[in-house]
C-alpha cells in the first residue's frame, strides 16, 4: 500500500501485512486513573470517527479486555521517552494506543483519526455506498515532537476582530495538528471596563469571550497565552485625546527633528511617566486573569522612539546605551506586573538584539521571540548570539518565523514556508524551546484568515518532525536593492507534494487531495512580476495606490500581468468546484475565491 499522508508525519511508521476491518461497535477502554484525563480526547475522537465510518464507538473505563478486536485500548506507558510522545498500533487483534501524558494520548487519537479520514476518503464509491466496513492498515506509529511548543499567533488588533466562533473552529483544526500554543494580539481591542473610551472604534473581546476560548484550548492541550501590546505599537490607545499625554513624543516633533515616522499618531508610551505605568498596570489587572496559560507575552516590539522625546534626558542620564537601559527597566517593570498575576513573560526579541550584551540583563525566566518574515532572514545568526548570551541557565527562546500574508491578497507561499523551515532548523540547532508562526494584519489586515492556514499547517510540521518537510525557498536569496529574486527550480514545489497533500486531507478535508495545492499556487501570485517587495507582494500595493511609497504602480510589465492573469484565472474554478468536507468548507472556497478575484482585478 502507498504510504499514510498524515499532518504532522509522524517520526517513525511501520507497516504490517493486512489490514484491519473495523467492527460496527467499538469500545475505546480508558485507564481509571483519572479516567477523565482522557475523556474529552476520546470525545472528540468519536464525534468524526462515527461521521467517517459504519462503527459504532462507546467510551468506557476499565482495564478489562473483553473482545480485543472491537476495543481501542488507552494506555498509560511511562517507559516513552518524550513527555508528549505516543505509540499506536493498529493490530489483527484491535487497536493500542500509549502515552506518558495526555497531551500524548490527545496527539494519538489526532493520528489515528487521520488513518481512519485518509481510509474512509480512499474507498470507492460503491463501498461507500454499501456501507460495507472500513479498514485500516496494520502498523506501529512511534511519534514525539522536535519542538515541545509549536505555536500559532494571530494578530487581531489592526483590522479584524475574528468571532468567537470562527476562534473556535481555527482552535480546533490546529489541535488537530498538534499546535499546542496559541495567542492572539491585542492592542485596544479587548473590552477594558475602566476604559471604555479605549475601544470605541473596534469590536472587542470581551472577558467571557476570551474565558471561552481559554477553555476551549486546555481541552486540547492548548497554552491560550495572553498577548498585549505594551510600549511600542501603543498607537490606536495614544491617539486618543485621553491618553495621548502619555506617549513618549509627538510625531510633528519627531519629523521636525528630520526623523522619519511610521505613525501620524503617537506610537510608543513614556517610560518614565508614572501615568503611563499606571495604565498599563490596570490594563493589566482586567486582561491578564482571563488566561489559566504561566506566561504573558508583552510584546515590546518595534519602540522605534524610545528615548527620542520625554525620556531622552533619562536616557542620556544612564551613559552609553542609555536607551537600551531604560528599554532594560520597562521590561523589569512590565515583568514585575506580570509576576503579580502569576505569569512569566514572553517578548519580542528585535529591539534587545541591537546590544545584544544585554539579554543576560533581561529577567531570569523571560523567553525572548526571535522574529523575522522573509525566507532568508538571519535565524541562525541571532539564534546562535541569543543561545551564547542566555547561556545555559534554563533560559529560553523561541524562534518566531511568519505566515507571510500580510500586505498581500494571496500571501506568498514560498517565502512563508521557506521562512517557517530556516527558523525551525537553526531553533533545532541552538536550542529553542519553541517555534511561534506569526499572523499579522498591517494596514488594515485585508486579508482573509483562508491564506494564512496553509502556512500554520506547514509551521505544524516542521515543528512537530522538520525532517519530514523540504524547504522549498531557492538557496539564493532576493536581491531588495533591485527587486529581482532568483527563479526557483520546478524540483522544489515538486517535493512538497506530499505535504500539500496531507494539508488537503487534514486541514481541509479535500478527498481529491489538491486543494492545498491551489491554495500554494495563488499564493505564488507575488513571483509572477519580474519584481518583488520585501514583506509584501506587489499586487496588495498595486490594490492601494494612494499608499505607493515606492513607486509600485510602474513596477509590473505587461508580461507580469498577463502571467498573473492567466495563472488566477486557472484557479478560480477549482476552487469553487472542490468538494471539500471541512465544518468551514463554504467559507473557505468562497474566501480563496473572493482573494483570486481581488489579484484579477488588481491586474
Amino acid at each position: 500500500m502507498p504510504p499514510l499522508q498524515l499532518l504532522p508525519a509522524p517520526r517513525s511508521i511501520t507497516y504490517s501485512q493486512g489490514r484491519l476491518a473495523l467492527p460496527p461497535e467499538m469500545f475505546i477502554l480508558l485507564d481509571s486513573s483519572p479516567a477523565t484525563r482522557d475523556l474529552f480526547a476520546a470525545e472528540r475522537f468519536v464525534l468524526e470517527a462515527e461521521a467517517l465510518t459504519e462503527t459504532r464507538f462507546q467510551i468506557a473505563v476499565t482495564a478489562a479486555c473483553v473482545n480485543p478486536l472491537c476495543e481501542i485500548r488507552v494506555l498509560p506507558d511511562l517507559t516513552l521517552s518524550h513527555e508528549q510522545g505516543y505509540r499506536l498500533t493498529i493490530a489483527r487483534k484491535g487497536i493500542t494506543l500509549q502515552a506518558k501524558t495526555p497531551a500524548g494520548t490527545f496527539y494519538a487519537f489526532q493520528t489515528l483519526q487521520q488513518i481512519i479520514r485518509e481510509s474512509a476518503y480512499a474507498r470507492p464509491a460503491q463501498q461507500r455506498s454499501r456501507k460495507s466496513a472500513l479498514s485500516l492498515p496494520l502498523l506501529t506509529i512511534d511519534d514525539a515532537p522536535d519542538f515541545a511548543r509549536r505555536g500559532v499567533y494571530h494578530d487581531t488588533a489592526r483590522g479584524k476582530v475574528p468571532t468567537v466562533d470562527t476562534l473556535l473552529q481555527l482552535i480546533d483544526d490546529l489541535a488537530h495538528l498538534k499546535i499546542n500554543e496559541f495567542q492572539l494580539y491585542v492592542e485596544n481591542n479587548f473590552q477594558f471596563r475602566k476604559h471604555p473610551e479605549m475601544y470605541d472604534d473596534t469590536t472587542p473581546f470581551t472577558a467571557e469571550e476570551l474565558l471561552l476560548l481559554d477553555s476551549a484550548c486546555r481541552a486540547r492541550h492548548m497554552d491560550f497565552v495572553p498577548s498585549l501590546t505594551s510600549l511600542g505599537h501603543f498607537d490606536k490607545i495614544l491617539r486618543r485625546p485621553t491618553f495621548r499625554h502619555l506617549a513618549e513624543v509627538e510625531p510633528a516633533e519627531l519629523k521636525a527633528q528630520g526623523v522619519t515616522t511610521w505613525s501620524d499618531d503617537p506610537w510608543t508610551l513614556c517610560v518614565t511617566d508614572p501615568g503611563a505605568k499606571a495604565l498599563l498596570k490596570e490594563m493589566y489587572d482586567e486582561f491578564v486573569p482571563n488566561f489559566s496559560s504561566s506566561q504573558l507575552n508583552i510584546c515590546c516590539d518595534e519602540s522605534w522612539d524610545l528615548a527620542k522625546g520625554r525620556s531622552k534626558a533619562a536616557a542620556a542620564a544612564l551613559g552609553e546605551k542609555g536607551a537600551t537601559r531604560l528599554y532594560v527597566q520597562w521590561i523589569d517593570f512590565c515583568n514585575t506586573l506580570a509576576s503579580s498575576h502569576g505569569k512569566r513573560i514572553q517578548m519580542w526579541g528585535d529591539i534587545i538584539l541591537h546590544h545584544p550584551e544585554m539579554i543576560p540583563d533581561l529577567p531570569q525566566d523571560a523567553t525572548l521571540l526571535e522574529w523575522g518574515y522573509e525566507s532568508h532572514h538571519a535565524f541562525d545568526e541571532h539564534c546562535t548570539t541569543i543561545a551564547q548570551r542566555l547561556g545555559k541557565g534554563g533560559r529560553r527562546f523561541y524562534v518566531a518565523p511568519g505566515t507571510a500574508s500580510w500586505l498581500s491578497f494571496a500571501g506568498r507561499s514560498r517565502n512563508a514556508l521557506g521562512n517557517i523551515h530556516n527558523a525551525a532548523a537553526a531553533g533545532l540547532k541552538q536550542g529553542a524551546a519553541g517555534l511561534l508562526v506569526t499572523d499579522w494584519g498591517d494596514h488594515g489586515h485585508q486579508q482573509f484568515l483562508a491564506v494564512s492556514l496553509l502556512p500554520f499547517a506547514y509551521a505544524a510540521a516542521a515543528s512537530w518532525n522538520l525532517a519530514s518537510v523540504p524547504n522549498p525557498a531557492p538557496e539564493k536569496a532576493p536581491d531588495w536593492s533591485t527587486g529581482l529574486a532568483p527563479r526557483p527550480a520546478k524540483s522544489l514545489d515538486k517535493a512538497l507534494h506530499p505535504f500539500l497533500a496531507s494539508a488537503s486531507l487534514h486541514l481541509f478535508h479535500d478527498p481529491e487531495k489538491s486543494f492545498a495545492a491551489l491554495a500554494y499556487d495563488l499564493g505564488l501570485t507575488y513571483e509572477r512580476f519580474s519584481w518583488q517587495r520585501f514583506n509584501g507582494s506587489l499586487d496588495w500595493f498595486l490594490f492601494r495606490e494612494k499608499f505607493d511609497c515606492t513607486n509600485c504602480v510602474n513596477r509590473p510589465s505587461e508580461k507580469d500581468l498577463h502571467a498573473v492573469i492567466a495563472a488566477t484565472e486557472a484557479l478560480l474554478s477549482p476552487f469553487l468546484s472542490a468538494t471539500l468536507r471541512h465544518p468551514d468548507a463554504a467559507l473557505l472556497q468562497a474566501e480563496f475565491a473572493l482573494t483570486a478575484r481581488q489579484v484579477l482585478h488588481t491586474a
